[in-house]
């Protein structure tokens, strides 16, 4: 088994703002309790990958958003 990540760890709140301005999404996020077993911060270390297949991240966080919701807008599963 794999982890595929960049390395770097992010919040949840940075996803939001990013998928925020790449979708030009108007509202502000709403907070509500936490939930037991919420995820507030993600870092996948490759360092598996990179050792057993020689695999090296090549896409970021934005652009790897940025061609995720252009594929989703390819296919109309989101608006426009």
């Amino acid at each position: 088994m794999f982890n595929l990540g960049f390395g770097i760890g992010i919040t949840i709140n940075q996803i939001f703002e990013q998928l925020k301005e790449i979708t030009k999404y108007p509202l502000n996020p709403i907070y509500g309790p936490p939930k037991a077993g919420e995820t507030f911060r993600i870092f996948l270390d490759a360092n598996h990958a990179r050792q057993e297949l020689g695999w090296e991240p090549r896409i970021n966080l934005g652009n790897g958003l940025c061609k995720t919701v252009e594929y989703f807008r390819q296919k109309e599963l989101v608006e426009n």
